[in-house]
């Protein structure tokens, strides 16, 4: 029994006693209220974040089903060949990464010193891709794309060889591909779940919601019932000291 309880008991006034034990349930009941509505809040601006994450992974998810059904294979020994955007032609894998390395020389030593401009450079095509680069900040940035829309984007290291970077994670990417897939369906599932977990949330109703009221309602009558009694300033003495050791407690 708290003291409050105990305070309230003793005076003698069953109401005083409900009031106390009311209060209580009130400071409770709000208390489960406003944790239901952060975490509606929280629903709310997670739908608009799995909404996006959702389009990203179905992007991903129907231009990877794309470009396998294209049948797109990596291009190594005998198979190799490369297409600058000068349309010169190499086929073999070492010539090709000395042009490319050549070509984007200038930038990465730029990014090596720390200082550079940003520039955007067409590269040529390669196993069935088109090959773009974009230098930006201390990154350099490949875009890989079939048709200039379905565009795949990797970081590349520039402390190594940057063309055999460049055409290497080409030739990783085509083969991993069904990975990719399973990764961006996953991917996909993941948002979809969590989408309709943050609807459900964000539709629903505060489930103590008619009991808080009804509590609130009866404190009112409690509070009422108590002011028409005989020796009210007593027994409001006593009230008010039980709520406020309630509160503490």
């Amino acid at each position: 029994m708290t003291f409050a309880e105990l305070k309230a008991q003793t005076s003698g006034s069953p109401l005083v006693l409900e009031m106390v034990s009311l209060t209580k349930t009130i400071q409770l009941l709000e208390a489960k209220k406003n944790s239901f509505l952060r975490s509606k809040r929280s629903a709310i601006f997670d739908i608009e974040n799995q909404e996006n994450l959702k389009q990203k992974a179905q992007k991903m998810v129907n231009q990877l089903k794309v470009d396998i059904q294209i049948g797109l294979l990596p291009l190594k020994g005998d198979k190799f060949t490369f297409t600058s955007d000068s349309s010169q032609v190499f086929t073999k894998f070492s010539s090709a990464c000395d042009h490319i390395t050549n070509q984007l020389s200038n930038t990465v030593a730029s990014i090596a010193l720390g200082f550079h401009k940003e520039k955007d450079f067409k590269i040529g095509t390669f196993a069935g891709f088109n090959l773009d680069i974009s230098a930006k900040g201390n990154i350099i940035q490949l875009a890989i794309s079939t048709d200039g829309k379905r565009k795949y984007h990797f970081n590349i290291d520039t402390k190594a060889n940057i063309g055999r970077s460049i055409l290497s994670t080409v030739n990783n990417f085509i083969e991993k591909m069904s990975n990719h897939l399973e990764h961006y369906e996953n991917r996909l599932s993941d948002a979809i779940d969590r989408l309709e977990h943050a609807h459900n949330i964000a539709n629903s109703d505060f489930v103590d919601g008619n009991l808080l009221i009804d509590s609130k309602q009866r404190m009112i009558l409690l509070k009422t019932e108590i002011s028409e009694l005989g020796g009210a300033e007593e027994i409001k003495s006593d009230l008010d000291d039980a709520e406020i050791f309630d509160i503490a407690a």
